[in-house]
């Protein structure tokens, strides 16, 4: 079953508070048929589901101030950021994770972004870090997935194989080349020989 604040994201108006509001969810599955009981719980999810919205928007708006402030302190005295947070009652690990979601929501414009755990927001940084290649769409792909983590697992498992082939690659160039080199200079101390060997075919003494 979608959760309630997925289904916002799939809603094409999905970034506005609802005002009128009907729930998916299956009450007679679970033998629930009081519609008084039903109507209370929609009520509120209703209240819930407005409050989710404005904390993913919440959220969205204070990462990307958060990553204008630090870029705008960048270039000023080391630690200043840090003061800065300081200042503002943030702790420093929030607003680097934040900063994160910033990064990759920047790269999908993909609201779902904000629906990662902090875990997995780190682990696609670090596979933007070290596969400078990663297209957008696979980067989409992560963020969308119904597991994302498995998506990512086989972004690294593929990373990890094009990384080797083009080592084996190297490595077989490499090898060429030393050959190659030796070759060259056998080829010189056979000529040289060649020379001295003639030198003492033609001393007559």
């Amino acid at each position: 079953m979608k959760n309630i604040l997925k289904k916002k994201f799939d809603d094409e108006e999905s970034d506005t508070l609802v005002t009128t509001y009907k729930s998916n969810f299956q009450f007679s599955d679970y033998e629930i048929e009081d519609s008084k009981l039903i109507e209370k719980i929609v009520q509120r999810e209703k209240v819930l589901r407005n409050n989710m919205i404005k904390d993913v928007k919440a959220r969205l708006e204070i990462a990307k101030s958060l990553s204008e402030i630090q870029e705008l302190l960048s270039n000023h005295k080391n630690g200043t950021f840090l003061a800065y947070l300081e200042y503002v009652g943030m702790k420093k690990d929030m607003a680097y994770d934040l900063i994160k979601y910033w990064k990759i929501y920047q790269k999908t414009n993909s609201m779902k972004v904000f629906e990662l755990p902090n875990r997995v927001v780190t682990k696609i940084n670090q596979e933007i870090k070290a596969n400078q290649d990663i297209e957008v769409e696979e980067i989409i792909e992560i963020v969308e997935a119904e597991n994302p983590k498995e998506i990512l697992q086989e972004l690294k498992e593929k990373r990890i194989n094009e990384v080797q082939k083009k080592n084996a690659t190297g490595t077989k160039e490499k090898e060429l080349e030393k050959i190659e080199k030796r070759l060259t200079k056998l080829f010189q101390e056979i000529a040289e020989l060649e020379e001295k060997k003639k030198i003492l075919l033609n001393d007559k003494d």
